[in-house]
Order: C-alpha cells, then structure tokens, then sequence
C-alpha cells in the first residue's frame, strides 16, 4: 500500500522550478533598478542644495556689507578633513580680526571648482583648501575674490566667476558678478 500511496501522493521534490527561480530573478531586477535611481536622486541633490547654500550665504554676505558697518564680509568655502563648509565672515577693523557670523557643512562628496569668465578654473582640493569673496560696504560689489595659496581672480578684469558644485557628472552652480555683486544659480 505505501508503495501505490508514494505514486499516486506527493512527489518529494527536491529543488526549486523553473517558474520559482524567475519569479526571484524578477523581484531582484526590480528592487536593484529602484535602488540605483534612489542613488542617482540622492547625488543630484546634494549637488543642488550645495549650490543653494552657496547661493544664500553670498546674499547674506552681500545684505551684511550693504547694511552692517564692518572691515570687510566675505563668504567662505573651505574643505577641512570634517567635509567642506560655507560661511559669511566679518572682519571687524583689520584682516586678522574675523568672527564667523554662520556656517553650514555641505552634503558630503560634493566639490567645487571657480571659473572666471576667461575659463581659467581651480578646484577645492588639499592644494587649495579655500576660496572668499569679499564685499565692498554699502555697495555690496565684490572688492575681491581670493585663494588660500595666495592667488585671486582681478575683478577689475573680469566681469564674473562661476561657482560650481560637483559631483562625479552632476554639477549645479553661482554665478556672481563683480561689478554689482549680484549672483544667480546657473
């Protein structure tokens, strides 16, 4: 009897079919393309709210030099070993009296490079650790932008500087112009 009841009963499989290992295949295909476009999403903003913060600290240094009697404000990006951080700095009477008014660190894995308007272009790196742009007071006009290796970009001959955002292809940018020191994202 147990012999007739193993054949007509259920057989013992063993292993996993055809239809099983698809059905796997199929939800692992779908759940690997929704990871990689939450990726690509995530990296794209980062860059996008790098810029925005750049954006809104050069209106902050800008509004302080026209409105608050001061040496000199600058906004700042600085890369440090904690990631890179944006500022708007005052200096009081001289350059070595600076008080950070504010400053955000921006999403890791973002870096930035300047370009001038002749295309000559130098990045935040461990070479050049910081880049500031310093306002006249009352006008808001960009009196200079400078380099921690000492080197600046002449604003008297030139007429703006991008500040771009990067991130592997994705970038996003500032554009700020000397002469009125007004700035838009491009």
């Amino acid at each position: 009897m147990s012999i007739i009841t193993n054949r007509t009963g259920q057989h013992n499989n063993k292993g996993f079919s055809l239809l099983e290992l698809l059905v796997v295949v199929a939800i692992m295909a779908v759940l690997t393309g929704i990871i990689s476009i939450t990726y690509r999403t995530v990296n794209k903003s980062n860059v996008n709210k790098a810029a925005s913060i750049v954006d809104d600290y050069l209106s902050l240094a800008r509004e302080k030099a026209k409105t608050v009697s001061a040496y000199e404000w600058n906004m700042t990006i600085s890369v440090g070993d904690d990631g890179t951080e944006v500022s708007y700095v005052k200096k009081a009477e001289k350059e070595s009296d600076k008080a950070k008014m504010d400053s955000k660190t921006l999403p890791k894995n973002v870096k930035f490079k300047i370009i001038d308007d002749k295309g000559n272009e130098i990045r935040l790196d461990n070479t050049i650790k910081e880049v500031s742009v310093a306002f006249n007071s009352l006008t808001g006009n960009v009196a200079k932008v400078y380099f921690s290796n000492g080197s600046k970009i002449d604003v008297t001959d030139s007429s703006y500087c991008d500040f771009i955002a990067y991130y592997k292809e994705k970038t996003r940018g500032v554009r700020l112009y000397f002469v009125t020191g007004k700035h838009s994202q491009i």
